[in-house]
């Protein structure tokens, strides 16, 4: 019976068939693997929580360390105090005056391509910075170029510990911002070490291979994160991913500045964070004095 049945169908069925099994299997072949969803204070979050502060230690580590480095570039190329010193101060400044500029790409792009290419950033001006000649290019390289690198880094583990962590957000965030205290401490040690042994320029191309740990440390920063918030559809998905890309100028909101009471706070932290930086670059080249005041006290 099912064989007569079989028989009896007309050619139209048997070619719309054919047709509807074509389309899945197309659809089948074209269809992207679901990817998986992490999910919040969950060990995953712990182990990218570890990655961040991992970063923040070492890449502020380097810069933060600059006052080893500060005497032996004086006496390379004996351009004062001050102009050598700007080389440091540059780096400082310049990974706080890029956040707003990482906060709009983190909002355009994945934040792990973001860190990502912040690790390839700080590597590069490394050893172009080992390779320098002159001040000038320093000023470059290790002042503006790391400066947005590291930047990059730190930014991108704030904004993605935010996702991670629901629960225990702010101990994360406490956590990530101790990368750069507990980079001063560790990579200060390890600095030190090479220039006991090898010359500035290899100690640069050291910190080089150090930094680009961050790098692969990033690849955890996946942003795919399980949210309380409704899935959108297709559609409002796509309107929005256009929307973002065609205004690139829509996350640029500047009316916080009319707070009066951010205002001030933020003069206050920028003094601030302007004068700690100051001891941490020109210590290290008053040892023998401190130390001999040390020996006479």
């Amino acid at each position: 019976m099912n064989c007569n049945q079989e028989n009896d169908l007309s050619p139209e069925t048997t070619t719309e068939r054919n047709k509807q099994a074509q389309r899945d299997c197309q659809s089948l072949s074209t269809s992207s693997p679901t990817r998986k969803t992490r999910q919040p204070d969950s060990p995953y979050a712990y182990l990218v929580c570890f990655c961040g502060v991992v970063c923040n230690l070492i890449v502020f580590g380097c810069s933060y360390s600059y006052g080893l480095l500060f005497p032996l570039l004086l006496d390379e190329f004996k351009q004062g105090k001050a102009k050598t010193a700007w080389v440091g101060s540059l780096a400082y400044g310049c990974s706080g005056i890029f956040g707003p500029v990482v906060g709009v790409l983190c909002d355009r792009f994945d934040p792990r391509i973001i860190g990502i290419a912040g690790g390839f950033i700080s590597t590069i001006a490394l050893i172009v910075t080992s390779q320098a000649p002159t001040l000038t290019l320093m000023y470059f390289s290790f002042g503006i170029l790391y400066g947005f690198g590291s930047s990059c880094i730190y930014f991108v583990v704030l904004i993605i510990l935010q996702k991670y962590f629901i629960k225990h957000r702010c101990l994360a965030t406490g956590l990530a911002v101790t990368g750069p205290g507990g980079g001063l401490f560790v990579m200060s040690l390890i600095i030190q070490a090479l220039l006991n042994n090898t010359s500035w320029r290899m100690t640069f191309l050291s910190m080089a291979g150090i930094v680009f740990l961050t790098c692969i440390l990033s690849c955890s920063f996946d942003p795919n994160v399980a949210t309380d918030d409704p899935e959108p559809t297709d559609h409002q998905e796509t309107q929005a991913t256009m929307t973002r890309r065609l205004n690139i100028c829509a996350s640029l909101d500047f009316s916080y500045l009319r707070n009066k009471e951010y205002l001030v706070y933020l003069v206050a932290s920028s003094l601030v964070f302007g004068g700690i930086a100051i001891p941490v670059v020109h210590l290290a080249s008053y040892e023998s004095f401190l130390l001999n005041l040390m020996l006479t006290l």
